[in-house]
């Protein structure tokens, strides 16, 4: 009877612990997304308000290539790669991915990669849109 009352409990109780945790998931992406900014924020400042190029913010090699997901290239091993934002980031590793992007990265794939055999293990997330500074392939005057 005991047993029974327990698993009833457990049975009302999961799906409201479920959405607490994931919850609490959205507010640490939350939370990374406002660190982002703030070192967006940090180098505009240092900069005279200009913002940093898209595709050079994280990695000097560029945004547009496999980066993201190989390990090897993991700028808390490898600060050398580091883009234009890095100096600003490097004392956060832990920021740069949310779970939720973890997941489906796994799920989907890297369509950009052309065939590269690098695994799809994210290090990093999150990304800068390049019409925020005028870098979009030409297309936005700076």
């Amino acid at each position: 009877m005991v047993i029974a009352i327990i698993a009833i409990l457990m049975g009302i109780l999961m799906p409201g612990l479920m959405r607490v945790k994931e919850q609490a998931r959205y507010m640490a992406c939350r939370s990374n997304l406002r660190t982002y900014a703030v070192v967006g924020r940090m180098y505009a400042d240092d900069y005279d308000g200009d913002f940093p190029e898209s595709f050079k913010w994280l990695f000097m090699s560029g945004g547009t290539n496999c980066n993201w997901h190989d390990e090897s290239k993991n700028l808390d091993q490898h600060p050398e790669l580091g883009g234009l934002c890095w100096p600003y980031l490097k004392g956060s590793p832990k920021i740069h991915l949310c779970y939720a992007f973890n997941n489906v990265a796994k799920m989907k794939s890297c369509y950009r990669c052309n065939g590269a055999t690098i695994p799809v293990k994210p290090q990093y997330g999150y990304t800068m849109n390049s019409y925020l500074n005028g870098d979009a392939f030409g297309s936005v005057p700076s």
